[in-house]
């Protein structure tokens, strides 16, 4: 696979993103409190780059 950085996925709802990386309760509340925080990762339909989830929640499994 390309790098995430450079790559162009798609975009994905961010509950379909959780479910589908099967994120704990507390790891899909995280993913969403940064997806909301960070208001570039949101589109106006409320779907999120997948390179972008995948960084986000990449990250929050690595920190436990």
């Amino acid at each position: 696979m390309t790098d995430l950085a450079s790559a162009r996925l798609g975009c994905i709802d961010p509950h379909a993103l959780a479910e589908l990386l099967q994120l704990s309760p507390e790891q899909r509340a995280q993913l969403l409190q940064a997806l909301h925080s960070t208001p570039q990762a949101l589109r106006p339909d409320g779907t999120v780059p997948i390179e972008v989830g995948l960084g986000i929640s990449t990250r929050l499994r690595a920190a436990g």
